[in-house]
């Protein structure tokens, strides 16, 4: 058992959950929190975190699919958060694991493969129709879209890898000493990139109203644990629904 943290760790959350949505929306769901947190009589706990982590941010996830990730994968760093929810924190071992399973895909769906993809091309096609280098391009590729077209693919390949690897590795570390020790500082840090790479791995490669329209499921579900965790925890902490 690890220490209970009751910080405004969720004020960082919330700034990425908001970002870019309709005002009119903001203004009804901001409206709904105040109301939850008012059945709490002060910042919520730590633990709810984990419930919204288990029960609205992985159900995303799964619905949307991960890279390289079986749905088994998902399922365990679920029961893990829904441990904690009850405040039967994991190791970090345990942690760092079920993590470890799932991050490389996550980073990779959530990698701007288009826009770095589209980068690429037009440094090439500059590259390919520079004077000093059209008989060369012509001679090995045949005309300058050939080589803009397979640099690009290239490019942008060894780069998403490289992102998923070292974005993984790192975060996995961090998440899972979070995650083990109830660290709501350390979360506040770390939520708001974590929570982006989240949203932007279950939009897939669609457009930036996918990405918004994730991150309002998102939101709504954190209000809806709020509302029928509070007040004094009652019916999500007990266990009751959790038990299978």
């Amino acid at each position: 058992m690890h220490p209970e943290q009751r910080t405004d760790w969720y004020q960082e959350l919330i700034a990425v959950l908001l970002a870019g949505q309709p005002e009119d929306w903001v203004l009804r769901w901001s409206n709904e929190l105040q109301t939850a947190l008012a059945g709490w009589g002060g910042p919520p706990p730590f633990r709810l975190m984990h419930a919204w982590q288990a029960e609205t941010v992985l159900p995303v996830l799964l619905e949307a699919g991960i890279e390289g990730a079986r749905g088994t994968d998902l399922l365990t760093l679920q029961q893990l958060h829904r441990r904690a929810a009850l405040g039967l924190n994991g190791r970090r071992g345990e942690w760092l694991a079920a993590l470890k399973a799932i991050l490389p895909g996550l980073y990779r769906q959530a990698f701007p493969y288009a826009s770095s993809h589209a980068r690429a091309h037009e440094i090439a096609l500059d590259y390919a129709t520079a004077p000093a280098n059209t008989a060369m391009i012509a001679e090995h590729f045949g005309d300058a879209k050939a080589y803009a077209d397979y640099y690009a693919q290239l490019s942008t390949e060894a780069n998403a890898i490289a992102f998923a690897d070292a974005n993984s590795r790192a975060h996995a570390r961090i998440a899972a000493g979070v995650y083990a020790d109830n660290d709501a500082r350390l979360y506040g840090e770390i939520c708001a990139g974590a929570t982006r790479v989240c949203a932007l791995a279950a939009a897939g490669r669609q457009d930036a109203g996918a990405h918004r329209s994730v991150l309002k499921k998102l939101a709504e579900g954190l209000s809806r644990c709020l509302i029928e965790s509070a007040p004094a925890a009652r019916g999500y902490f007990s266990g009751e629904q959790h038990e299978q």
